[in-house]
C-alpha cells in the first residue's frame, strides 16, 4: 500500500505540469530520475482516475467502475478497459500509454 500512495502522489504531481515539462525526482534508491509529464494516461482504479482527472490531468483509458461507482463522464477519446479486477491487458497496450497508474 505503501508504495501504491507514493505512486499515486506522483502521478498526480505529473497532472499538474504542463505538457512538456520535466520532472526531476529522487526514486527510492536514491537516483535521481527526469522525466517529462505523462500524455496518455490509464488509471486501473476508478478513484485513481477521478484524482487524475480533477487534478487536470487526462486519461485514455479507465475500468468500468469509473463510470459506474464514480459516475466519470467520459469523452470519446477515453477507453473503458475491462474492470478494475480484470482489466484488458490488450486494449491496454493498444492506447500505447506513457503511465498506468495501478494499485
Amino acid at each position: 500500500m505503501k508504495y501504491g500512495f507514493r505512486l499515486l502522489i506522483l502521478a498526480l504531481a505529473f497532472a499538474l505540469l504542463p505538457a512538456a515539462t520535466l520532472a526531476e525526482f529522487t526514486d527510492d534508491r536514491g537516483q535521481v530520475v527526469d522525466v517529462e509529464a505523462p500524455q496518455r494516461v490509464v488509471c486501473l482504479y476508478g478513484s485513481y482516475a477521478e484524482a487524475w482527472t480533477l487534478a487536470g490531468g487526462t486519461t485514455v483509458g479507465v475500468t468500468e467502475d469509473a463510470v459506474s461507482e464514480r459516475k466519470m463522464e467520459l469523452g470519446d477519446d477515453v477507453h473503458i478497459i475491462g474492470t478494475n479486477k480484470e482489466p484488458n491487458l490488450e486494449l491496454i497496450i493498444a492506447l500505447e500509454p506513457d503511465l498506468v497508474i495501478t494499485y
